[in-house]
C-alpha cells in the first residue's frame, strides 16, 4: 500500500484494518505462547458434574433411593521380603570338617577347618543368605598351597542343615553341615 491508495487516504477504513490485523497478530501471539507454556503439563481433565435434582427424570428418581456403600481403600500391596535366617553359630559335617558362620544381617563370614590326608585344611570366607539360599567364596589353604572356592547351598526348612555344593576351578563336590 502506498500514501496515494484510496483506502490508506480514506483514514477509518485503513485504520480498522491495521486495527484487526493487529488484533489477529496479538490472538496468533497469546495461542503460541499458551501453547509453548502448557507444553510440559498435562491437559486438564475435564470431569461432568453430577446431575442436579432437576436434572434427573421422573423415571430415574426412586422414592428411597439407595445408599451409596462406602468404599474402602485397597491396601497397597505389600512388597515381599525375604527371611533372613540365623545360621550364625558352629555347622558340622559328618567327617567332624567344622565350619564356623558369623552373621550381620545378610551377610555372613564363614571359617573353618578339618585334618585331612595332606595335612590341615584351613579356610575363611564371606558370603550371603537369601531366604534359605546360602552362598559364599572361601580362600582355601592346605600343605602351603591356596586355592578359592565357589559354594552355594540351602538351608532346609527345619533349619538344622545346610547342602550344597562346592566348586574350586570346575571341581564340584558336595558338602552338608548340621547344628
Amino acid at each position: 500500500m502506498t500514501d496515494s491508495d484510496p483506502e490508506v487516504k480514506s483514514g477509518t477504513a485503513g485504520k480498522a484494518g491495521m486495527i484487526a490485523i493487529a488484533t489477529a497478530l496479538i490472538g496468533a501471539a497469546t495461542t503460541i505462547a499458551v501453547a509453548y507454556i502448557n507444553k510440559g503439563s498435562p491437559a486438564a481433565e475435564v470431569k461432568p458434574s453430577p446431575p442436579t435434582p432437576t436434572q434427573i427424570s421422573s423415571s430415574e428418581a426412586s422414592p428411597n433411593p439407595a445408599p451409596t456403600p462406602a468404599l474402602d481403600p485397597q491396601p497397597a500391596p505389600q512388597q515381599f521380603m525375604p527371611t533372613i535366617h540365623q545360621i550364625a553359630g558352629i555347622w558340622t559335617a559328618q567327617d567332624g570338617e567344622q565350619l564356623e558362620i558369623a552373621q550381620a544381617g545378610s551377610r555372613l563370614t564363614m571359617s573353618g577347618g578339618t585334618m585331612t590326608e595332606a595335612g590341615p585344611l584351613l579356610w575363611q570366607g564371606f558370603g550371603t543368605i537369601n531366604d534359605r539360599t546360602v552362598k559364599w567364596t572361601g580362600q582355601f589353604s592346605v600343605n602351603g598351597n591356596q586355592f578359592e572356592m565357589e559354594c552355594s547351598g540351602r538351608l532346609t526348612s527345619t533349619g538344622k542343615s545346610i547342602q550344597g555344593i562346592c566348586d574350586s576351578m570346575g571341581q564340584k563336590g558336595p558338602f552338608q553341615y548340621t547344628r
